[in-house]
Protein backbone atom coordinates (compact mmCIF):
# COMPACT_ATOMS: atom_id res chain seq x y z
CA UNK A 1 0.00 0.00 0.00
CA UNK A 2 1.80 3.23 -1.18
CA UNK A 3 2.11 5.87 1.17
CA UNK A 4 -0.39 8.75 1.11
CA UNK A 5 1.80 12.35 0.12
CA UNK A 6 3.72 14.32 2.76
CA UNK A 7 2.24 16.93 4.12
CA UNK A 8 4.70 19.18 1.78
CA UNK A 9 3.61 17.20 -1.19
CA UNK A 10 -0.10 17.35 -0.13
CA UNK A 11 -0.51 20.88 0.28
CA UNK A 12 1.61 21.74 -3.07
CA UNK A 13 -0.86 19.99 -5.00
CA UNK A 14 -3.53 22.60 -5.10
CA UNK A 15 -0.88 24.52 -6.55
CA UNK A 16 -0.88 22.09 -9.86
CA UNK A 17 -1.93 23.27 -13.19
CA UNK A 18 -5.43 23.54 -13.35
CA UNK A 19 -5.09 20.24 -15.76
CA UNK A 20 -4.41 16.50 -15.39
CA UNK A 21 -0.76 15.65 -14.92
CA UNK A 22 0.14 14.61 -18.74
CA UNK A 23 2.77 11.74 -18.69
CA UNK A 24 3.64 9.78 -22.28
CA UNK A 25 6.09 6.95 -22.86
CA UNK A 26 7.64 5.59 -26.48
CA UNK A 27 6.59 1.83 -27.75
CA UNK A 28 9.74 -0.07 -26.43
CA UNK A 29 11.78 -3.08 -27.12
CA UNK A 30 11.26 -4.49 -23.87
CA UNK A 31 10.56 -7.77 -22.22
CA UNK A 32 6.59 -8.27 -21.41
CA UNK A 33 7.97 -8.58 -17.30
CA UNK A 34 9.83 -5.06 -18.23
CA UNK A 35 6.73 -3.27 -19.66
CA UNK A 36 4.42 -4.64 -16.98
CA UNK A 37 7.11 -2.91 -14.42
CA UNK A 38 6.37 0.75 -16.35
CA UNK A 39 2.61 -0.19 -16.45
CA UNK A 40 2.45 -0.76 -12.76
CA UNK A 41 4.78 2.59 -11.99
CA UNK A 42 2.22 4.54 -13.94
CA UNK A 43 -0.62 3.23 -11.68
CA UNK A 44 1.37 4.21 -8.74
CA UNK A 45 1.90 7.40 -9.92
CA UNK A 46 -1.93 8.20 -9.92
CA UNK A 47 -2.52 7.10 -7.24
CA UNK A 48 0.39 10.07 -5.70
CA UNK A 49 -1.49 12.48 -7.58
CA UNK A 50 -4.86 11.95 -6.27
CA UNK A 51 -6.94 13.96 -6.10
CA UNK A 52 -4.94 15.22 -9.08
CA UNK A 53 -6.17 13.54 -12.26
CA UNK A 54 -2.97 11.59 -14.24
CA UNK A 55 -3.12 11.05 -18.08
CA UNK A 56 -0.95 8.01 -19.50
CA UNK A 57 -0.29 7.53 -23.09
CA UNK A 58 1.99 5.76 -25.75
CA UNK A 59 3.26 7.34 -28.22
CA UNK A 60 6.20 6.92 -31.14
CA UNK A 61 9.65 8.37 -30.60
CA UNK A 62 8.90 11.39 -33.46
CA UNK A 63 5.24 12.31 -31.86
CA UNK A 64 6.77 12.41 -28.31
CA UNK A 65 9.62 14.48 -29.62
CA UNK A 66 7.00 17.02 -31.10
CA UNK A 67 5.03 17.13 -27.85
CA UNK A 68 8.30 17.86 -25.89
CA UNK A 69 8.69 20.97 -28.09
CA UNK A 70 5.50 22.23 -27.89
CA UNK A 71 5.61 21.93 -23.58
CA UNK A 72 2.34 19.76 -23.74
CA UNK A 73 4.00 16.77 -21.57
CA UNK A 74 5.21 17.09 -18.14
CA UNK A 75 7.13 13.84 -18.67
CA UNK A 76 7.95 10.60 -20.07
CA UNK A 77 9.80 7.05 -19.90
CA UNK A 78 12.03 6.46 -22.88
CA UNK A 79 15.43 4.96 -23.38
CA UNK A 80 18.49 6.82 -22.03
CA UNK A 81 19.42 6.95 -25.57
CA UNK A 82 16.09 9.26 -26.17
CA UNK A 83 15.73 10.76 -22.91
CA UNK A 84 19.76 11.98 -23.79
CA UNK A 85 18.30 13.67 -27.17
CA UNK A 86 15.75 15.53 -25.12
CA UNK A 87 18.21 17.05 -22.97
CA UNK A 88 18.64 19.77 -25.20
CA UNK A 89 14.74 21.12 -24.18
CA UNK A 90 15.41 20.72 -20.78
CA UNK A 91 14.32 17.37 -19.58
CA UNK A 92 15.71 15.92 -16.52
CA UNK A 93 16.04 12.51 -15.50
CA UNK A 94 14.32 11.71 -12.46
CA UNK A 95 15.26 8.03 -12.15
CA UNK A 96 16.09 4.88 -14.16
CA UNK A 97 14.45 0.87 -14.09
CA UNK A 98 16.98 -1.91 -12.97
CA UNK A 99 16.51 -5.42 -12.25
CA UNK A 100 17.91 -8.23 -10.57
CA UNK A 101 19.38 -9.34 -13.90
CA UNK A 102 20.86 -5.43 -14.75
CA UNK A 103 20.94 -3.88 -11.12
CA UNK A 104 23.84 -0.93 -11.40
CA UNK A 105 21.55 1.85 -13.26
CA UNK A 106 24.58 2.84 -15.25
CA UNK A 107 24.92 -0.47 -17.04
CA UNK A 108 21.42 -1.60 -17.65
CA UNK A 109 21.35 -2.66 -20.96
CA UNK A 110 23.06 -3.35 -23.97
CA UNK A 111 22.80 -5.02 -27.40
CA UNK A 112 23.39 -8.85 -28.49
CA UNK A 113 24.35 -9.57 -32.04
CA UNK A 114 22.38 -12.87 -33.27
CA UNK A 115 23.48 -15.20 -36.12
CA UNK A 116 22.49 -18.83 -36.54
CA UNK A 117 24.11 -21.31 -34.62
CA UNK A 118 25.71 -22.95 -36.94
CA UNK A 119 26.91 -20.50 -39.43
CA UNK A 120 30.42 -20.81 -38.55
CA UNK A 121 31.45 -17.29 -41.00
CA UNK A 122 31.08 -14.67 -38.22
CA UNK A 123 32.96 -15.51 -34.72
CA UNK A 124 33.94 -11.26 -34.30
CA UNK A 125 31.98 -8.46 -35.15
CA UNK A 126 34.13 -7.55 -38.31
CA UNK A 127 33.09 -10.61 -39.94
CA UNK A 128 29.79 -8.69 -40.32
CA UNK A 129 31.35 -6.40 -43.05
CA UNK A 130 29.70 -6.91 -46.43
CA UNK A 131 26.72 -8.57 -44.69
CA UNK A 132 23.14 -8.14 -44.04
CA UNK A 133 21.34 -6.96 -40.43
CA UNK A 134 18.14 -6.91 -39.57
CA UNK A 135 17.01 -4.64 -36.74
CA UNK A 136 13.58 -2.73 -35.45
CA UNK A 137 13.55 1.38 -36.19
CA UNK A 138 16.72 2.85 -37.61
CA UNK A 139 16.01 5.65 -34.72
CA UNK A 140 16.18 2.75 -32.14
CA UNK A 141 18.90 3.35 -29.24
CA UNK A 142 18.92 -0.12 -27.28
CA UNK A 143 18.12 -2.08 -30.94
CA UNK A 144 20.47 -0.03 -33.28
CA UNK A 145 22.50 2.95 -32.56
CA UNK A 146 24.69 1.19 -29.98
CA UNK A 147 25.39 -0.99 -32.28
CA UNK A 148 26.60 1.04 -35.06
CA UNK A 149 28.77 2.72 -32.41
CA UNK A 150 30.33 -0.49 -32.11
CA UNK A 151 31.46 -0.93 -35.44
CA UNK A 152 32.81 2.87 -35.38
CA UNK A 153 34.83 1.66 -32.17
CA UNK A 154 36.24 -0.57 -35.02
CA UNK A 155 37.95 2.08 -36.80
CA UNK A 156 34.86 1.25 -39.80
CA UNK A 157 32.35 3.81 -41.21
CA UNK A 158 29.02 2.72 -39.77
CA UNK A 159 26.81 3.94 -42.42
CA UNK A 160 28.48 1.46 -45.07
CA UNK A 161 29.76 -1.30 -43.12
CA UNK A 162 26.41 -3.67 -43.82
CA UNK A 163 25.41 -4.72 -47.25
CA UNK A 164 21.92 -3.80 -46.47
CA UNK A 165 19.84 -3.07 -43.13
CA UNK A 166 16.37 -4.41 -42.80
CA UNK A 167 14.03 -2.36 -40.53
CA UNK A 168 11.08 -4.38 -39.26
CA UNK A 169 9.49 -1.17 -37.85
CA UNK A 170 8.27 -2.70 -34.88
CA UNK A 171 9.85 -3.18 -31.48
CA UNK A 172 8.88 -6.79 -31.12
CA UNK A 173 12.37 -8.50 -31.23
CA UNK A 174 11.05 -11.61 -31.82
CA UNK A 175 9.80 -10.47 -35.53
CA UNK A 176 13.26 -9.35 -35.81
CA UNK A 177 15.23 -12.45 -35.63
CA UNK A 178 12.19 -13.84 -37.65
CA UNK A 179 14.52 -11.90 -40.12
CA UNK A 180 17.04 -14.52 -39.60
CA UNK A 181 15.03 -17.69 -39.45
CA UNK A 182 13.65 -16.37 -43.01
CA UNK A 183 17.38 -15.92 -44.55
CA UNK A 184 16.39 -12.60 -45.25
CA UNK A 185 19.49 -11.08 -43.69
CA UNK A 186 22.92 -12.99 -42.29
CA UNK A 187 22.18 -11.65 -38.52
CA UNK A 188 20.19 -9.09 -36.57
CA UNK A 189 20.37 -6.67 -33.60
CA UNK A 190 18.27 -7.82 -30.33
CA UNK A 191 18.42 -6.13 -27.25
CA UNK A 192 20.56 -7.67 -24.67
CA UNK A 193 18.21 -11.12 -22.05
CA UNK A 194 15.81 -11.24 -25.15
CA UNK A 195 17.42 -14.75 -25.87
CA UNK A 196 18.44 -15.80 -22.20
CA UNK A 197 14.21 -15.37 -21.72
CA UNK A 198 13.17 -17.72 -24.19
CA UNK A 199 12.21 -21.65 -24.59
CA UNK A 200 15.79 -23.65 -24.74
CA UNK A 201 14.61 -24.63 -28.53
CA UNK A 202 14.86 -21.28 -29.34
CA UNK A 203 18.20 -20.48 -27.61
CA UNK A 204 19.57 -23.47 -29.32
CA UNK A 205 19.38 -21.72 -32.43
CA UNK A 206 21.04 -18.16 -32.00
CA UNK A 207 24.08 -17.43 -30.90
CA UNK A 208 25.73 -14.12 -30.23
CA UNK A 209 28.25 -13.14 -31.46
CA UNK A 210 31.26 -11.89 -29.96
CA UNK A 211 29.42 -12.16 -26.43
CA UNK A 212 30.58 -10.06 -23.66
CA UNK A 213 29.72 -10.77 -19.95
CA UNK A 214 29.26 -8.53 -16.59
CA UNK A 215 27.65 -5.46 -15.85
CA UNK A 216 24.60 -7.23 -16.79
CA UNK A 217 23.39 -11.13 -16.11
CA UNK A 218 23.42 -12.36 -19.91
CA UNK A 219 25.27 -12.29 -22.75
CA UNK A 220 25.92 -9.28 -24.98
CA UNK A 221 28.13 -7.87 -28.05
CA UNK A 222 28.55 -4.13 -26.92
CA UNK A 223 29.15 -1.92 -24.54
CA UNK A 224 26.88 -1.70 -21.43
CA UNK A 225 24.36 1.98 -20.83
CA UNK A 226 21.71 3.35 -18.62
CA UNK A 227 18.09 1.54 -19.51
CA UNK A 228 14.71 2.74 -19.45
CA UNK A 229 14.60 6.48 -17.56
CA UNK A 230 12.01 8.51 -16.04
CA UNK A 231 12.29 12.41 -17.38
CA UNK A 232 10.18 15.12 -16.37
CA UNK A 233 10.11 18.54 -18.99
CA UNK A 234 11.42 21.84 -18.85
CA UNK A 235 8.05 23.19 -18.58
CA UNK A 236 6.53 20.49 -15.97
CA UNK A 237 5.83 22.08 -12.78
CA UNK A 238 8.36 21.08 -9.75
CA UNK A 239 5.61 19.87 -8.01
CA UNK A 240 5.26 17.04 -10.14
CA UNK A 241 9.08 16.18 -10.46
CA UNK A 242 9.22 16.37 -7.02
CA UNK A 243 6.08 13.35 -7.26
CA UNK A 244 7.68 11.49 -9.43
CA UNK A 245 10.72 11.10 -7.85
CA UNK A 246 9.36 10.62 -3.97
CA UNK A 247 7.39 7.81 -5.43
CA UNK A 248 9.66 5.80 -7.92
CA UNK A 249 12.17 5.94 -6.00
CA UNK A 250 10.48 4.68 -2.64
CA UNK A 251 8.64 1.79 -3.89
CA UNK A 252 11.17 -1.17 -2.66
CA UNK A 253 10.06 -3.74 -5.75
CA UNK A 254 7.81 -3.75 -8.83
CA UNK A 255 6.82 -7.42 -10.76
CA UNK A 256 9.99 -9.99 -12.22
CA UNK A 257 12.46 -8.16 -9.25
CA UNK A 258 12.23 -4.43 -11.37
CA UNK A 259 12.93 -1.11 -9.32
CA UNK A 260 13.80 2.37 -9.85
CA UNK A 261 17.74 4.11 -9.19
CA UNK A 262 19.48 6.96 -10.02
CA UNK A 263 21.81 7.17 -13.09
CA UNK A 264 25.24 9.00 -12.23
CA UNK A 265 26.94 8.74 -15.62
CA UNK A 266 25.53 9.36 -19.02
CA UNK A 267 29.50 9.67 -21.04
CA UNK A 268 28.44 6.26 -22.48
CA UNK A 269 25.44 7.63 -24.20
CA UNK A 270 26.79 10.71 -25.23
CA UNK A 271 29.45 8.88 -26.91
CA UNK A 272 27.31 7.05 -28.97
CA UNK A 273 25.72 10.19 -30.63
CA UNK A 274 29.16 11.30 -30.48
CA UNK A 275 30.68 8.13 -32.88
CA UNK A 276 27.62 8.53 -35.08
CA UNK A 277 27.63 12.15 -35.93
CA UNK A 278 24.19 12.16 -35.31
CA UNK A 279 21.55 14.32 -33.09
CA UNK A 280 23.90 16.93 -30.83
CA UNK A 281 26.72 15.72 -32.94
CA UNK A 282 25.45 16.19 -36.12
CA UNK A 283 27.73 19.21 -36.85
CA UNK A 284 30.33 17.14 -36.51
CA UNK A 285 29.60 16.14 -40.34
CA UNK A 286 29.85 19.30 -41.28
CA UNK A 287 33.50 20.04 -42.14
CA UNK A 288 34.38 23.43 -41.31
CA UNK A 289 37.77 24.63 -41.67
CA UNK A 290 38.35 24.62 -37.97
CA UNK A 291 36.96 20.69 -38.00
CA UNK A 292 39.20 20.02 -41.05
CA UNK A 293 41.69 21.16 -39.21
CA UNK A 294 41.32 18.98 -35.91
CA UNK A 295 40.24 15.89 -38.08
CA UNK A 296 42.71 16.72 -40.01
CA UNK A 297 45.93 17.90 -38.58
CA UNK A 298 48.56 15.78 -39.94
CA UNK A 299 47.93 17.30 -43.67
CA UNK A 300 48.38 21.06 -42.68
CA UNK A 301 51.43 19.73 -40.43
CA UNK A 302 52.72 17.63 -43.40
CA UNK A 303 53.00 21.15 -45.71
CA UNK A 304 54.23 22.91 -42.71
CA UNK A 305 56.93 20.81 -42.51
CA UNK A 306 57.29 20.48 -46.17
CA UNK A 307 57.67 24.28 -46.34
CA UNK A 308 59.63 24.64 -43.73
CA UNK A 309 62.04 21.74 -45.00
CA UNK A 310 62.19 23.89 -48.40
CA UNK A 311 63.12 26.97 -47.40
CA UNK A 312 65.98 24.94 -45.32
CA UNK A 313 67.04 23.74 -48.29
CA UNK A 314 66.33 26.80 -50.57
CA UNK A 315 68.66 28.77 -47.88
CA UNK A 316 71.59 26.09 -47.98
CA UNK A 317 71.65 25.47 -51.69
CA UNK A 318 72.05 29.21 -51.70
CA UNK A 319 74.61 28.87 -49.31
CA UNK A 320 76.24 25.84 -51.12
CA UNK A 321 75.89 28.15 -54.58
CA UNK A 322 77.84 30.75 -53.08
CA UNK A 323 80.63 28.83 -52.04
CA UNK A 324 80.64 26.99 -54.75
CA UNK A 325 80.83 29.69 -56.72
CA UNK A 326 83.52 31.36 -55.20
CA UNK A 327 85.47 28.29 -55.10
CA UNK A 328 85.52 27.91 -58.98
CA UNK A 329 86.15 31.08 -59.49
CA UNK A 330 88.89 30.89 -57.41
CA UNK A 331 89.88 27.80 -59.17
CA UNK A 332 89.56 29.22 -62.25
CA UNK A 333 91.81 31.71 -61.92
CA UNK A 334 94.46 29.57 -60.61
CA UNK A 335 93.90 27.34 -63.24
CA UNK A 336 94.52 30.02 -65.88
CA UNK A 337 97.07 31.30 -64.02
CA UNK A 338 98.38 27.89 -64.20
CA UNK A 339 97.67 27.85 -68.06
CA UNK A 340 99.46 30.63 -68.67
CA UNK A 341 102.78 29.22 -66.55
CA UNK A 342 102.11 26.01 -68.40
CA UNK A 343 102.64 28.06 -71.31
CA UNK A 344 105.51 29.90 -70.84
CA UNK A 345 107.36 26.62 -69.41
CA UNK A 346 106.21 24.99 -72.56
CA UNK A 347 107.70 27.55 -74.88
CA UNK A 348 110.78 27.14 -72.74
CA UNK A 349 111.03 23.53 -72.96
CA UNK A 350 110.73 23.40 -76.28
CA UNK A 351 113.31 25.46 -77.08
CA UNK A 352 115.48 23.03 -74.63
CA UNK A 353 113.98 20.32 -76.12
CA UNK A 354 114.93 21.43 -79.52
CA UNK A 355 118.40 21.46 -78.25
CA UNK A 356 118.09 17.64 -76.78
CA UNK A 357 116.96 16.48 -79.79
CA UNK A 358 119.89 17.66 -81.66
CA UNK A 359 122.02 16.00 -78.61
CA UNK A 360 120.35 12.29 -79.09
CA UNK A 361 120.43 12.19 -82.56
CA UNK A 362 124.01 12.98 -82.73
CA UNK A 363 124.20 10.48 -80.15
CA UNK A 364 122.01 8.17 -81.72
CA UNK A 365 123.79 8.42 -85.20
CA UNK A 366 127.29 8.09 -83.22
CA UNK A 367 126.15 4.75 -81.12
CA UNK A 368 124.58 3.24 -84.11
CA UNK A 369 127.46 3.77 -86.56
CA UNK A 370 130.20 2.57 -84.13
CA UNK A 371 129.29 -0.63 -85.28
CA UNK A 372 129.56 -1.17 -88.96
CA UNK A 373 132.60 1.65 -88.90
CA UNK A 374 134.24 -0.81 -86.29
CA UNK A 375 133.63 -3.47 -89.11
CA UNK A 376 134.91 -1.32 -91.59
CA UNK A 377 138.06 -0.55 -89.79
CA UNK A 378 138.62 -4.44 -88.84
CA UNK A 379 138.10 -5.07 -92.78
CA UNK A 380 140.57 -2.68 -94.10
CA UNK A 381 142.80 -3.80 -91.12
CA UNK A 382 142.52 -7.13 -92.59
CA UNK A 383 143.16 -5.90 -96.22
CA UNK A 384 146.77 -3.98 -95.17
CA UNK A 385 147.81 -7.55 -93.98
CA UNK A 386 146.81 -9.53 -96.91
CA UNK A 387 148.54 -6.94 -99.04
CA UNK A 388 151.53 -7.31 -97.35
CA UNK A 389 152.04 -10.72 -97.99
CA UNK A 390 152.82 -12.26 -101.23
CA UNK A 391 151.29 -13.74 -103.26
CA UNK A 392 147.88 -11.67 -102.51
CA UNK A 393 144.90 -14.01 -100.99
CA UNK A 394 142.59 -13.01 -103.65
CA UNK A 395 139.38 -15.01 -101.59
CA UNK A 396 140.19 -13.54 -98.47
CA UNK A 397 140.41 -9.58 -100.24
CA UNK A 398 137.30 -10.58 -101.71
CA UNK A 399 135.59 -11.38 -98.18
CA UNK A 400 136.76 -8.14 -96.56
CA UNK A 401 135.47 -6.04 -100.12
CA UNK A 402 132.61 -7.45 -99.43
CA UNK A 403 132.24 -7.40 -95.49
CA UNK A 404 132.92 -3.89 -96.41
CA UNK A 405 130.60 -3.48 -98.41
CA UNK A 406 127.87 -4.39 -95.94
CA UNK A 407 129.16 -2.51 -93.52
CA UNK A 408 129.10 0.61 -95.46
CA UNK A 409 125.05 -0.13 -96.77
CA UNK A 410 124.27 -0.79 -93.14
CA UNK A 411 125.78 2.73 -92.56
CA UNK A 412 123.53 4.08 -95.20
CA UNK A 413 120.82 2.17 -93.86
CA UNK A 414 121.20 4.08 -90.30
CA UNK A 415 121.65 7.69 -92.03
CA UNK A 416 118.62 7.55 -94.52
CA UNK A 417 116.58 6.28 -90.86
CA UNK A 418 117.46 9.57 -89.00
CA UNK A 419 116.92 11.08 -92.36
CA UNK A 420 113.82 9.87 -92.21
CA UNK A 421 112.71 10.64 -88.70
CA UNK A 422 113.34 14.10 -89.73
CA UNK A 423 110.83 14.10 -92.75
CA UNK A 424 108.31 12.10 -90.33
CA UNK A 425 107.80 9.62 -93.18
CA UNK A 426 108.69 6.34 -91.05
CA UNK A 427 106.99 3.36 -92.32
CA UNK A 428 106.67 0.32 -89.72
CA UNK A 429 104.20 -1.56 -91.22
CA UNK A 430 106.47 -4.16 -93.04
CA UNK A 431 106.23 -7.79 -92.43
CA UNK A 432 109.28 -8.41 -91.07
CA UNK A 433 110.61 -12.02 -90.63
CA UNK A 434 111.99 -12.77 -86.99
CA UNK A 435 114.37 -15.39 -87.65
CA UNK A 436 116.11 -14.23 -90.34
CA UNK A 437 116.43 -10.45 -88.78
CA UNK A 438 118.24 -12.35 -85.84
CA UNK A 439 120.34 -14.21 -88.35
CA UNK A 440 121.64 -10.97 -89.96
CA UNK A 441 122.24 -9.60 -86.70
CA UNK A 442 124.12 -12.45 -85.43
CA UNK A 443 126.39 -12.12 -88.16
CA UNK A 444 127.48 -8.73 -87.48
CA UNK A 445 128.29 -9.56 -83.89
CA UNK A 446 132.03 -9.25 -82.47
CA UNK A 447 133.20 -12.76 -83.83
CA UNK A 448 135.87 -12.71 -80.82
CA UNK A 449 132.94 -12.65 -78.08
CA UNK A 450 130.89 -15.35 -79.90
CA UNK A 451 133.87 -17.41 -79.98
CA UNK A 452 134.37 -17.14 -76.24
CA UNK A 453 130.51 -17.55 -75.16
CA UNK A 454 128.14 -20.11 -75.46
CA UNK A 455 125.59 -18.85 -77.57
CA UNK A 456 122.25 -20.83 -78.18
CA UNK A 457 120.03 -19.49 -80.99
CA UNK A 458 116.54 -20.78 -80.31
CA UNK A 459 114.08 -19.33 -83.21
CA UNK A 460 110.54 -20.69 -84.21
CA UNK A 461 110.14 -20.52 -87.60
CA UNK A 462 107.81 -18.75 -89.55
CA UNK A 463 107.25 -15.65 -87.27
CA UNK A 464 106.82 -12.77 -88.95
CA UNK A 465 106.41 -9.25 -86.39
CA UNK A 466 104.70 -5.84 -88.29
CA UNK A 467 107.65 -3.86 -87.64
CA UNK A 468 110.63 -1.42 -89.38
CA UNK A 469 112.56 -4.29 -90.64
CA UNK A 470 115.75 -1.80 -89.50
CA UNK A 471 114.86 -1.02 -86.26
CA UNK A 472 114.03 -4.26 -85.42
CA UNK A 473 117.39 -5.24 -86.48
CA UNK A 474 118.77 -2.30 -84.29
CA UNK A 475 116.61 -3.53 -81.26
CA UNK A 476 117.98 -7.16 -81.64
CA UNK A 477 122.05 -5.52 -82.17
CA UNK A 478 121.37 -3.68 -79.30
CA UNK A 479 120.36 -6.17 -76.76
CA UNK A 480 122.75 -9.44 -78.08
CA UNK A 481 125.71 -6.75 -77.93
CA UNK A 482 125.28 -6.12 -74.59
CA UNK A 483 124.19 -9.54 -73.85
CA UNK A 484 127.52 -10.80 -75.41
CA UNK A 485 129.41 -7.90 -73.68
CA UNK A 486 127.68 -8.33 -70.25
CA UNK A 487 127.55 -12.31 -70.18
CA UNK A 488 131.88 -12.29 -70.45
CA UNK A 489 131.80 -10.79 -66.61
CA UNK A 490 131.10 -14.84 -65.67
CA UNK A 491 133.18 -17.00 -65.62
CA UNK A 492 131.06 -19.37 -68.01
CA UNK A 493 129.56 -16.71 -70.59
CA UNK A 494 126.16 -17.94 -71.93
CA UNK A 495 123.59 -16.09 -73.89
CA UNK A 496 120.03 -17.11 -75.36
CA UNK A 497 117.94 -15.79 -77.95
CA UNK A 498 114.48 -17.32 -78.12
CA UNK A 499 111.77 -16.52 -80.08
CA UNK A 500 108.20 -17.85 -79.87
CA UNK A 501 104.38 -16.64 -80.40
CA UNK A 502 102.06 -16.01 -77.49
CA UNK A 503 98.61 -15.84 -78.52
CA UNK A 504 98.76 -12.63 -81.06
CA UNK A 505 102.21 -11.95 -79.98
CA UNK A 506 105.94 -12.64 -81.13
CA UNK A 507 107.89 -12.68 -78.23
CA UNK A 508 112.26 -12.37 -78.48
CA UNK A 509 113.75 -13.12 -75.10
CA UNK A 510 117.53 -12.64 -74.73
CA UNK A 511 119.43 -14.33 -71.85
CA UNK A 512 122.65 -13.75 -70.78
CA UNK A 513 124.95 -14.39 -67.69
CA UNK A 514 126.33 -12.11 -65.55
CA UNK A 515 127.03 -10.82 -62.59
CA UNK A 516 124.19 -10.37 -59.99
CA UNK A 517 122.54 -6.73 -60.39
CA UNK A 518 121.59 -4.58 -57.85
CA UNK A 519 118.69 -2.18 -57.40
CA UNK A 520 121.64 0.95 -58.71
CA UNK A 521 122.42 -1.34 -61.36
CA UNK A 522 118.79 -1.77 -62.89
CA UNK A 523 118.75 2.39 -61.81
CA UNK A 524 121.57 2.64 -64.54
CA UNK A 525 120.51 0.45 -66.77
CA UNK A 526 116.99 2.46 -67.63
CA UNK A 527 118.58 5.56 -67.15
CA UNK A 528 119.61 7.29 -70.70
CA UNK A 529 123.93 8.51 -70.78
CA UNK A 530 124.65 6.18 -68.03
CA UNK A 531 126.71 3.64 -69.16
CA UNK A 532 129.13 0.79 -67.14
CA UNK A 533 130.94 0.56 -70.03
CA UNK A 534 134.20 2.96 -70.74
CA UNK A 535 133.30 3.38 -74.15
CA UNK A 536 129.51 3.47 -73.84
CA UNK A 537 127.84 5.64 -74.45
CA UNK A 538 124.34 4.51 -72.18
CA UNK A 539 121.58 5.11 -75.13
CA UNK A 540 121.50 1.02 -76.43
CA UNK A 541 118.88 -0.02 -73.93
CA UNK A 542 117.23 3.56 -74.18
CA UNK A 543 117.04 3.25 -77.86
CA UNK A 544 115.77 -0.51 -78.10
CA UNK A 545 113.12 0.31 -75.72
CA UNK A 546 112.03 3.75 -77.78
CA UNK A 547 111.69 1.95 -80.81
CA UNK A 548 109.95 -1.62 -79.67
CA UNK A 549 107.48 0.97 -78.54
CA UNK A 550 107.68 3.24 -81.92
CA UNK A 551 106.97 -0.26 -83.29
CA UNK A 552 103.84 -1.04 -81.09
CA UNK A 553 105.50 -3.36 -78.28
CA UNK A 554 107.94 -2.95 -74.90
CA UNK A 555 110.87 -4.67 -73.75
CA UNK A 556 110.76 -5.60 -69.96
CA UNK A 557 113.67 -6.68 -68.15
CA UNK A 558 114.26 -8.32 -65.15
CA UNK A 559 117.41 -10.06 -63.17
CA UNK A 560 118.48 -14.07 -63.38
CA UNK A 561 118.60 -15.00 -60.12
CA UNK A 562 122.10 -16.86 -60.64
CA UNK A 563 123.53 -13.51 -61.97
CA UNK A 564 123.60 -11.19 -65.50
CA UNK A 565 119.89 -10.17 -67.20
CA UNK A 566 116.76 -11.36 -69.21
CA UNK A 567 115.22 -8.82 -71.65
CA UNK A 568 111.66 -9.73 -73.50
CA UNK A 569 110.38 -8.40 -76.45
CA UNK A 570 107.13 -8.26 -77.70
CA UNK A 571 105.95 -6.90 -80.53
CA UNK A 572 102.89 -7.80 -82.34
CA UNK A 573 102.44 -10.28 -84.79
CA UNK A 574 101.94 -9.60 -88.83
CA UNK A 575 99.14 -12.03 -88.66
CA UNK A 576 96.92 -10.46 -85.98
CA UNK A 577 96.68 -6.95 -88.30
CA UNK A 578 95.17 -6.48 -91.61
CA UNK A 579 96.99 -6.33 -94.35
CA UNK A 580 96.05 -2.36 -94.96
CA UNK A 581 96.78 -1.52 -91.28
CA UNK A 582 99.10 1.35 -91.51
CA UNK A 583 100.24 3.10 -88.23
CA UNK A 584 100.79 6.85 -88.15
CA UNK A 585 104.57 8.04 -88.45
CA UNK A 586 106.03 8.64 -85.03
CA UNK A 587 107.92 11.99 -84.12
CA UNK A 588 111.68 10.95 -83.26
CA UNK A 589 112.53 13.40 -81.34
CA UNK A 590 109.28 13.39 -78.82
CA UNK A 591 108.48 9.34 -78.63
CA UNK A 592 111.55 7.34 -79.88
CA UNK A 593 114.17 8.66 -78.20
Amino acid sequence: MLPGPDIITGASLVALPNRPVRIARIVLPELPSTLQATQVTADLLKKAFWPHSVEFETLTSGALTERIREGSVDAFVASSGYYWRMTQYGATAVGTLISDRQPDPNNATALAFLVRAKDERFNELYDLKGYSVGSTFATAFMTYRIGLAEIAKLGEDPENFFAQTVFTQRTDNSEVVSLLDRGLVDAVMVKACWLEAQPTEVQSRYRVLAPRFGGIGCKHSTDTYPGIMMAVTQGAHPIIAHVIARTILSHPLLPDGHRWAVTTDMRAVDNVYRLLKIENYAYLREMTLHRWLITHWQVPAFVALLLLGLLLHSWRTSVLVRKRTAQLSSALTERENAQAEIQSLSERMESLHKVTVVGQLSSMVAHELAQPLSVIQYYCESQRDILKNKPINERLLDISRVGIEKALARTRSIVDKVRSYNRGNTSRDDSVDVEASVKRVCATLNAELLRKTSFNVLCKPALSVRADKLELELILSNLLKNALEASNEASHPVVIIETFPCADQVVVRVENSGKVLSEEDFHRLKTPLLSSKATGLGLGVTIASALAEANGGQIQFKARPEGGLIAVVTLLSAASLPENASRTPTDISRKEF
